[in-house]
């Protein structure tokens, strides 16, 4: 039984490790390498699976804590097996509910088994694992206060869960990460059941969400399904057809008359032929700044008498200041 029991060890780390290298590829899921590997790990993953079925190594009757230590990593299988089947791609749409229903088959045989041991968030996996007439009626009734509104209590309860659930999913993820840099040949039973019992956790919600996504995508089909076969799209003009002529807006067409046709328009005529047309008119100016020249003033006969008077006004604003005697016509 023990060369038995080390086979399927070494049977499980060769999946795991396939799963985590397909996690960590960065090859086009819909590439063909890519879909390689996803079909060599789920043959792996179904070969261990029958071999650990014929073992019985579960039972709905015993508690979790009866469970060997050395036994707990394979109550991952079905939730890989899923989470496998959720990689592969189909070139129609009709091949993709078949691969769906293969993966939710195996996650919920996951959920089920975590919910007979008591594992996990018993309450969100009982909703994971209702059934799809469930789910439509649970979703058609909108969580309403007693005046008929959407119930904020509700609402924040479930922002608040999603709270909770992220900080502990972080927390785990980092124990996780911890555990698995000391090595699991380096762990004494107490770590590695702990370690695996983290490991159970974290899947648990991954297999939650995964779950409530496939729901959600055979609604999606489902809808296609009954939307019928596409319309056929218009052929692109060729320009062999009726040419229309260019038409211009009643608003367009008052403001050009108001405004002009805007910018940028043709020019009319060059600059040159701007000043010989000024230049026939006589507005051609002496100056190059467009503007023209003043005549000269004739120097006046009675300069002399406009400086005296300019001289007397600046000795009168010296004595006076601006305003005085102004009484604002107050006598």
């Amino acid at each position: 039984m023990s060369s038995e029991v080390k086979k399927l060890a070494d049977h499980f780390t060769d999946a795991w490790k396939l799963y985590n290298a397909i996690e960590d590829s960065t090859e086009a899921s819909s590439s063909a390498t890519y879909q390689a590997m996803v079909k060599k790990a789920i043959d792996e993953t179904v070969h261990l699976t029958e071999l650990v079925d014929q073992l019985d190594l579960y039972s709905s009757n015993e508690e979790f804590e009866e469970v060997a230590t050395k036994d707990l990593k394979f109550m991952l299988l079905p939730a890989l097996l899923g989470k496998l089947h959720t990689k592969k791609t189909s070139l129609e749409a009709a091949q993709r509910p078949p691969i769906l229903e293969a993966a939710l088959t195996h996650l919920n045989q996951f959920l089920q088994t975590c919910f007979d041991y008591g594992l996990g968030p018993l309450g969100q996996i009982k909703r994971a694992l209702a059934s799809d007439g469930d789910r439509e009626a649970d979703e058609v009734k909108p969580k309403l206060d007693a005046s008929g509104n959407p119930d904020l209590r509700v609402l924040v309860d479930t922002r608040d869960e999603k709270i909770r659930r992220y900080k502990a999913c972080k927390q785990r993820k980092e124990e996780i990460a911890q555990i698995t840099a000391k090595g699991e040949d380096n762990l004494d039973e107490d770590l590695l059941r702990s370690y695996w019992k983290l490991q159970v956790d974290q899947w648990i919600e991954e297999v939650v969400d995964e779950v409530t996504s496939i729901h959600e995508e055979k609604k999606m089909l489902k809808y296609m399904r009954n939307r019928g076969p596409d319309l056929p799209r218009p052929q692109p003009s060729t320009g062999a057809g009726k040419k229309f002529a260019p038409f211009m807006l009643t608003k367009t067409k008052m403001q050009a008359q108001v405004f002009g046709h805007g910018y940028p328009s043709l020019p009319t005529m060059s600059v040159e032929e701007f000043y010989e047309r000024e230049m026939a008119a006589g507005r051609t100016p002496d100056s190059g700044n467009g503007v023209p020249d003043a005549p000269e003033e004739e120097e006046d006969s009675d300069s002399d008498e406009k400086v005296m008077k300019q001289r007397d006004m600046d000795d009168f604003k010296d004595t006076h200041r601006r305003g005085d005697g102004n009484r604002y016509r107050k006598g």
